[in-house]
Parts: structure tokens; sequence; C-alpha cells
């Protein structure tokens, strides 16, 4: 659905600058609600697919006789409402409001001052209910957030005048109030009038000229009232003016067009099902035959658009001539669908429903960049059909018999929500580069892995001069291990990609040719935990050639001599004492080594005393005081040791079973709570009383006491923990939830968590209280475990598929 402002849209900005436009229209959607559910009652669903979506002011002003005022719509017991807010610390619901204004809202969003007839509050939502067969209206008000059942026309199956077979695209044409629905089995396109009476009907079943073999989906153009159709079977879509006489069709290279929408007056989109990937159709005035090409690949699509035939009408007054491909075509990374249904259009950017990957994909026509709307927003089956109008999406969530809605936020200048906008811009901007490592017991290959740490070779190299693993004696190219991904769209080289990002870890000028090995910021060492081998691998990162290379492992089992391991969990390195420093979990003890792997000493042994563990599963360490922190898992405690593994203290209560573990600050530590679904983030106090634990991301306070550490006989303790509080919703799916989270890792103001159960690693900022997340759409995760960070750079351990990945964070520059 697209205004008429947008058919003129001008692209004076420059490619970075509307691509960080887009990143930031993109993170900024959320669910404000959801209706219906699988049943024949009025308000419920069975199979929808098509959605249509209009301004109640632009009908109920063209006719007196609008038959559902407000007055008149249904009682309260027919409203179906479930919203959600995403709420931070210090977001209170008016904050949240007053904070962000979208185009479909009052600028104050004062509510008691608005009236139910804002022209700009009241909508008019209509669904295809496919499998009901009928047509279902409804009001969303958008300054109450509620959405009332109106009235429903149609029964069937039936192929007299209004009745329907499985109808499956609707549309709306407010200037001549009309309700059109593309009646799918019966082969035809039914108009009705907004009361739902039926006018008139046009086509029937065949593949001539006007006629339609399964008619799918359905849109209007605003400006000339044309309906075009997507006329499946036939393998094509067909023009025709309002009065429903055909004008023209387009067909070669479509195969099987499901999803349709005009995106202007002379470009179509058009969603290829079977072919996996969207069709942009634009007109000619050119009468010859042109060639196709890929809006989002490198190779020409040599396919011959056939003209189309003539009409005996004499309406023919528009040509299409030429057909570009977006996406990757069949998949669920980047760029790639799986199953394309329903399209629709908001501003620059064109909304598709990725069925079987269950998102919405959007593309922005000026920048060629893909972003989604996914499990992170709201949790959609098989969505279908779209409708956007405003800052308003409504979603057709066909396997789960819903209908949603999305807001899109727009942040006021000055408010506190502006860097919140512009760390999800920033957050957005990962890509995997490589991927290493399968199933197995050779090196390079891993069983199970859990940890991983990450240092900078200089750091190491430069210590000690008689590093065992210098470049000139790594493996040899056989013992490389390099995958890399690198999305180029549009007038996007890989040159050019290069050329426009930058970040930490990469020399700004990004030429290969002149940068050296030795760059300092060029070379890295990971250490592994490989668990279920019993054994820690080393890898050296080469980011400037975009090689992983395996180094040297160290270590068997399972075993509890000096060196041996019985399921190691949680690696870390401390440069400067040159220590590899290993949670040898299951033998319940820390093992730290040299960086050859030479065994140095050990601390800990299975109990519950102070220095006892149960269980110990991951391990950090400060880089100002060198202490070290081991998540005491069973024992349902941190302990806190200093560099000689000496006892210093330790955090219990309110944690249950703490798994991942980082160092924030000195004083700071974030700790993830497997079985409770949470990060608890403890912070260090000079005072020695006790104080109660508050949740950052919950309006309600938590009273757990805290207990305080108890003394141990060393004398070693100068910091107690008394102060901790809850990141988080909870258990779940949505947006600030967790499942089973466990890998804990900092960079700067933002703490990462592998969110293992849900497949995502989740971002979550300190100074905004802000989620985000890294997930299918970046890299393909199964229970991810350990993370690491340094510089750009994001090391994450895919433990279900026993591999590693390393993203890498893009900045404009």
């Amino acid at each position: 659905m697209l205004e008429e402002k947008d058919l003129n849209h001008t692209t004076d900005e420059t490619a970075s600058s509307a691509a960080k436009r887009l990143k930031q229209i993109i993170m900024m959607w959320r669910r404000i609600l959801t209706f219906g559910a699988e049943g024949t009652e009025a308000g419920n669903f069975c199979r929808p697919w098509g959605v249509a979506i209009a301004r109640y002011s632009e009908l109920s002003t063209l006719s007196d006789t609008w038959p559902f005022n407000s007055s008149t719509s249904a009682s309260s017991s027919d409203t179906f409402t479930e919203w959600f807010r995403p709420v931070g610390v210090g977001f209170s619901e008016d904050a949240y409001d007053k904070h962000f204004i979208g185009p479909g809202m009052c600028s104050n969003n004062n509510r008691s001052n608005s009236t139910h007839s804002t022209a700009c509050s009241t909508y008019l939502i209509g669904v295809a209910d496919r499998s009901n067969n009928r047509i279902q209206l409804f009001e969303f008000d958008a300054i109450r957030q509620t959405v009332t059942f109106l009235h429903m026309f149609g029964d069937g199956p039936g192929a007299r005048h209004g009745q329907f077979d499985r109808p499956a695209g609707i549309v709306f044409n407010p200037k001549l109030e009309q309700i059109i629905v593309a009646d799918k089995d019966n082969h035809r396109v039914q108009v009705f009038d907004m009361s739902g009476s039926y006018l008139f009907k046009f086509g029937e079943r065949g593949s001539k000229c006007g006629q339609f073999c399964y008619p799918w989906d359905i849109d209007v153009c605003k400006i000339t009232h044309n309906i075009i159709v997507s006329d499946t079977r036939n393998r094509r879509i067909q023009m025709f003016n309002n009065l429903g006489r055909y004008l023209t069709h387009f067909s070669q290279p479509l195969d099987s067009p499901r999803g349709i929408a005009y995106l202007s007056t002379t470009q179509i989109m058009v969603s290829d099902f079977n072919k996996h990937r969207l069709v942009l159709i634009t007109q000619s005035d050119d009468k010859t035959v042109t060639s196709s090409t890929s809006l989002m690949s490198t190779n020409e699509n040599n396919y011959l658009i056939n003209p189309p035939q003539k009409s005996t009408n004499r309406q023919i007054n528009q040509q299409f001539h030429e057909s570009k491909f977006v996406g990757f075509g069949e998949g669920s990374s980047w760029g790639e669908f799986l199953r394309p249904q329903g399209t629709t259009v908001y501003g620059s950017a064109v909304y598709c429903s990725d069925s079987r990957n269950n998102r919405v994909a959007h593309w922005n026509r000026d920048t060629q960049t893909f972003g989604y709307i996914n499990r992170d927003v709201v949790e959609l089956d098989r969505p279908a059909g779209l409708a956007a109008i405003d800052n308003y999406i409504v979603i057709v969530d066909f396997g789960n018999n819903r209908v949603h809605i999305c807001q899109h936020l727009v942040a006021i200048n000055g408010s506190p929500f502006d860097s919140q906008m512009q760390s999800k811009s920033e957050l957005s901007n990962w890509r995997r580069i490589l991927t290493f490592g399968a199933e197995g017991t050779e090196a390079g290959n891993f069983c199970r892995p859990w940890g991983v740490a990450i240092a900078r070779y200089s750091e190491l190299s430069t210590l000690s001069d008689t590093w065992p693993f210098n470049s000139s004696t790594s493996a040899s190219s056989s013992d490389t291990f390099t995958e890399w991904f690198r999305p180029v769209g549009v007038g996007f080289s890989e040159d050019a990609y290069d050329k426009h990002f930058i970040g930490p870890g990469m020399c700004s000028n990004n030429n290969r040719s002149n940068s050296t090995h030795s760059t300092a910021c060029s070379t890295y060492l990971i250490g592994v935990a490989d668990r279920s081998n019993n054994r820690i691998q080393l890898f050296e990162f080469d980011a400037i050639r975009q090689t992983v290379t395996f180094l040297h492992m160290f270590g068997d089992g399972p075993g509890a001599r000096h060196g041996q391991f019985d399921r190691p969990a949680g690696i870390v390195f401390n440069p400067k004492l040159e220590q590899i420093i290993v949670a040898d979990k299951d033998n319940h003890r820390v093992q730290v080594f040299d960086m050859s792997g030479s065994y140095l000493f050990k601390f800990g042994e299975r109990g519950s005393k102070c220095g006892q563990f149960c269980y110990p599963w991951d391990i950090d360490v400060c880089k100002i005081t060198h202490n070290i922190i081991v998540s005491d898992t069973r024992n349902r405690r941190i302990q806190m040791f200093n560099n000689l593994g000496r006892y210093l203290t330790h955090f219990s209560q309110p944690l249950d079973s703490p798994r991942g573990i980082a160092y924030l600050s000195t004083t700071q530590i974030m700790v993830s709570d497997f079985n409770k679904h949470r990060l608890v983030l403890i912070t260090q106090s000079d005072d020695k009383t006790v104080t109660s634990s508050t949740s950052l991301m919950s309006t309600n306070e938590n009273n757990y006491l805290i207990n305080p550490p108890q003394k141990s006989t060393n004398r070693q303790i100068n910091q107690q923990f008394h102060e901790s509080k809850f990141v988080g919703f909870g258990e779940g799916s949505s947006w600030g939830e967790f499942l089973r989270p466990q890998g804990v890792s900092s960079s700067g103001s933002t703490v990462y968590c592998s969110d293992s159960r849900n497949n995502r690693l989740v971002c979550w900022s300190k100074d905004t209280q802000n989620f985000s997340y890294i997930s299918r759409d970046v890299v393909e995760l199964d229970r991810p475990a350990g993370v690491a960070t340094i510089d750009n750079y994001i090391v994450i351990v895919d433990f279900g598929n026993n591999r590693v990945h390393i993203c890498q964070r893009q900045a404009f520059s």
C-alpha cells in the first residue's frame, strides 16, 4: 500500500546515509497487538491469507452512510487485544510514548486529549479468512491500542455472487469505496462496496487474456485505480482497469507469482513462490523486448520477456518490458528466501512474508540491503498477507490463525532514545566472515566445544621471545580452515564493501596488498575448549587475509593428572601473565598453563567450602587486577581468586545455576543464570551491609537478600559483592527474553550472551538497557555456547554444529 507522496520518492541521500537510515528503520519495529485464534466465530480465523488496511477517516468522510461508524461498532466484548510494550530501566509506558512518535501517532501522544475521530488514529482492517470463505472487517484504534470486530460477509464454498471459495488477496480502494477480493478457487475477482454488498466480478477459469487460474493476490494503484492480479497457475500477472476490463499482462520469467504490490505507477513487485525470490517489474514506453537482469547478483540472467498479448478492448495503455530479481534465491541466510508470499511497501522499503523462514523480509530500494522482522519482534508461523500504512504493518500469521500489528518507532530528537536507536543501528552491522571446524577428533575439528578465548597476537609475541607459534612456524596451508561470506548488493562490489566498511580490527585503507602479517590489529590467537575431546586447541586468526590456521593442541583424557582434562568448559587468556586458564569442569578444578600449553598449577577440588567447586563452568580474568572469577555452577555461586589461585570471596544468592561469566569492569561482573533464563549484573560495594536485589528490566522489585561472602583464613578478602540486578524478562523467545543463556562476553558498553535454546546471540547495552540480536540473519547457530570479543570481532562457539564462527562488526566510514 503506497502513499501518493511515496510515488515520487527521491534519493538525494548518499548510499551510506541511506543505509544508516535504513538500519534505524529496520531495528525499530515492535509488536503492539495480536488478535484472532482458530475458529469460526466472529474475530477468529481458519487459514487466513490476505489483509488490507485503510485510514478510517478516508472512508467515513467519503460516505455519510458508512455503516461502521464508532457509534455502531461492536461492544467491548468483541474487542480482541493483546499488546506488548518493551519497557526498560527508567522507561515507563508514558516515557516510551513520549519519546517515540510516528506518522500514525499524534506527536504529543496525550491519550486523554486524543479523540476517537483523530484522522491518524483509527484504521479499517480487512482479512481474507480463507478456509472460512469470508471477509472480516475490524477497526484498529491506534490511540487506545485496541482492535474491534465490525462486520463479516461472504459464505461458501460457493460460486454465486458474494460467495467465496478460498479467497486469498484483498485490497481496499478508499477513493472508490470498494473492497476487492481475489476469489482464488473460483478463478475470479469480486468487487464489493464498503458494507460488503456485491457490486460486480470479472474473470473466469482459463488461460486467455482476462481469464485466471488460481488468482492469489491483488493490489490497486491509488493514482490510476488500475488493478493488478497475480494469476499464479498461468505464471503471469494481469492488469485491469477499475471496471475490470483487461489491459495487459506480464509473464516470463515468472514461475509462480504469489504476493503482488504497486511500488509506483510504473513499478510492481511480485513474490515468485517456487523460485524463492522477488521480481521487480518496470513499465517502459519502449515496445521492444529487453533482457532481464538481476538486482542482487553479479551475473546477468538472459531471460527474454514476452511482450503482452493485445486485447480487443483497446485498453492497453501500459506495457511491461523489464524485470529484475531481488534476492539470492532459496535459503535462510541474509538476502535469501524460502517460499515468499505476501508483499507490501512502506516508504522506500519493500516487505515480503518469507513464509518458510517465519520472518518478514524488508528490502530497501535505495541501498539494496535486506533486514528482517523476525522472532525478535514477533513469533510467526508461515506468515502470509501483509499490509502497511503510516507507521504500521499488519501481518497475517497463517499457521497460527491470527493477525499481528507492528509499529515502526521514530525517536524524537533530544530524547534519551536517540542513543538507543544509534545503538540498534550499530548492532545491526554484524556479518559472519569465517567459520571453521567440524565434528571429529582431528586437529581443527571439535566434539561439543564450549568455551572460547581470544587475544591479540602482538600482545603475546612481544612479551615472550620464546613464543612457540610465530607465523613462520604456523601450520601449512592444508591446515587452514576458511569459509567467508560477503553480502554484496547492487553497486556494492567487494572492493566497494571493503572501502565503505571499517572497524578497529581492520586497517582503514583496507589495502591487503600493502598490509603486513605483523600488523598489530591484524592477527589474533583463539583458544577453544574442545570439551568432549578433553583438550584445548589454539588457532591463529589473520584478519587481513581472512584465514584461520590451526597452531597447537594440548591435554588429553578424561583424566585427573596434571594437564589432563575431564570435559573442560571455560577458557580465558591472561596475555600480561602469559597464561591460559581453563575451567576443568568435571574434575572440579581450574588449571593454569603457559602459552605453549605447559602445565603451571591448579586450584580447587570437589566440595562446597570456600575455594572448592562443584562443576565450575566458565571463567574470566580481570585485566587490571588479574583476579580470576569462576562460575561454581552446582554450588550456585561465583567465586573470586587472585592470580595465584588463592580464594578471595564469593557471591551466591540469588544465583541458581550460574553458567557464563565475564568482567564488565573491575567492580562489575555479568553472569548468565542458566535455569532462571536471565542475566545477573553483580556490583562490588564498599558497604559491608546486605542490600536488596533489584531488576534491571522489570518494574517490580525482587527482594532477594544477598548473602555476605563467607570469610576465609588466608586474609585475601579485598572485594565484597552486595548488589545484583536482573537483566531480561525471563524465559521465552521474544524481545528481552532468554532460553538457557550460556557464554557471556563484553565489549565497550555492550554485553553479549549466547541465548542457546533460541539459537541467537543477545546484545544488551548497559547505557540504553536495549536488547538486539545476532541471529540467523547473520549466522546459523545451534545452541551457541562460549563467546569472546575483541576489537570489532566476536567469536561464537556453535556447540550443536561442532564449529566456531567469527563475525565482524562494521561501521560506515
